[in-house]
C-alpha cells in the first residue's frame, strides 16, 4: 500500500512540475484564488495580506466583503480628515465614560 501512494504522490508531482513548466515557457502568470475557510477574521487577514502582496486585485477582495480602503481612501470618499475622526473618538469615549471630553487641538 506505502507503494502506491509513494508512486501516486511522485505521478502528481512530475504533472505538476511538467505543468508549471509549459505555463512558465509560455509565459502563463500565476492565478491566485483564495480559499476561504470556515473564520471570517482570519479570512480577512489573509486576503488584506494577499492584496497586499499584489496576488488578488482589490476589486476582487471587495467582492469577498473585505475592506480594502486605506485611510487616505476613506478620507477621500467621506471627507472627514483623521484629526476629525480623533476628535470625534475622543467624544465618543467620553460619553461612553461619563468623563469630561479632553480633545486635543493642533493649533500651536
Amino acid at each position: 500500500m506505502q507503494k502506491i501512494r509513494f508512486a501516486a504522490r511522485m505521478a502528481f508531482k512530475s504533472a505538476y512540475d511538467r505543468i508549471v513548466d509549459a505555463n512558465r515557457n509560455a509565459g502563463i502568470k500565476i492565478k491566485w484564488v483564495p480559499s476561504l475557510g470556515h473564520d471570517k477574521r482570519g479570512r480577512e487577514a489573509c486576503i488584506l495580506e494577499a492584496v497586499r502582496l499584489g496576488r488578488l486585485g482589490t476589486d476582487h477582495a471587495k467582492s469577498l466583503g473585505v475592506n480594502v480602503d486605506t485611510p487616505m481612501e476613506l478620507e477621500v470618499k467621506t471627507s472627514v480628515s483623521p484629526e476629525q475622526v480623533r476628535t470625534n473618538l475622543a467624544k465618543i469615549k467620553a460619553m461612553l465614560s461619563l468623563k469630561p471630553i479632553e480633545v486635543a487641538t493642533s493649533d500651536a
